[in-house]
């Protein structure tokens, strides 16, 4: 892998390629800029990821065959876990505040007022969630999901300081997850799976502490910059 020369406590950027959707998704609930999809193929991520110095992130071996292919890692594995911890292991990843990112668009969320937001979510959001936020007010890049944001993409992010994360057991996962929360055009939260986007039934979510999350298979980085977890390498350990 070609290393890119960025700043000391520059945050990595992404360029993914269209089969590592789930690998993109995660990167940006970690906080990180990530252009992904179906567009974005062949000479179309390679001239991307060049022009915005961008670390390609592929499992596509003819691109290998380029000689001037910018900074890239290749892809070794079919699972998203493993393939996180590769890229975990061959740069710095989780340097950015969490869940930060629209996970659909990869536009930056900012952080709404409560005030401003009363009229814009449910009252059952308005009562429970620890922070709320919004898209930032640029251009949409995914036109697909225009109108699904046009009434203000208005989300909730729970955090272990205020509200904890939910959790709610995925039929379809068959395990305990983690769950997004989003409310549509027509102001309905809608609670879901986290890798499948599944929905949850409401009387079924329930909030857990920071701690709680090793237990479901998850870690969080702490500020140290390490996942979290006791005996953490702070980056290096191979645990996500």
């Amino acid at each position: 892998m070609a290393e890119l020369e960025g700043k000391p406590g520059e945050v990595q950027r992404f360029a993914v390629d269209w089969m590592l959707g789930r690998l993109a998704r995660w990167l940006r609930i970690l906080g990180h800029d990530v252009v992904y999809g179906r567009h974005l193929r062949d000479r179309t991520l390679v001239d991307c990821a060049r022009r915005e110095r961008r670390l390609i992130l592929t499992r596509d071996t003819r691109l290998l065959r380029d000689r001037d292919l910018p900074p890239h890692l290749f892809i070794a594995s079919d699972h998203f876990r493993d393939q996180l911890r590769q890229v975990s292991a061959a740069v710095p990843v989780g340097a950015a505040p969490l869940l930060t990112r629209c996970l659909d668009c990869n536009r930056t969320l900012d952080a709404l007022p409560r005030e401003r937001a009363r009229d814009r979510v449910p009252p059952y959001v308005w009562e429970t969630a620890g922070v709320l936020a919004r898209d930032a007010p640029r251009p949409h890049a995914a036109r697909a999901r225009r109108d699904r944001h046009r009434a203000g993409g208005a989300r909730v992010i729970g955090t272990a300081a205020d509200a904890g994360f939910p959790v709610s057991r995925c039929a379809r996962c068959r395990r305990d997850v983690l769950l997004h929360l989003h409310v549509d055009e027509r102001g309905e939260l809608h609670r879901l799976c986290l890798h499948c986007d599944a929905e949850m039934d409401p009387e079924e979510v329930r909030w857990v502490e920071e701690s709680a999350l090793d237990d479901l298979g998850y870690g969080v980085r702490g500020d140290s910059g390490g996942c979290g977890r006791p005996g953490c390498g702070k980056g290096r350990c191979g645990r996500t």
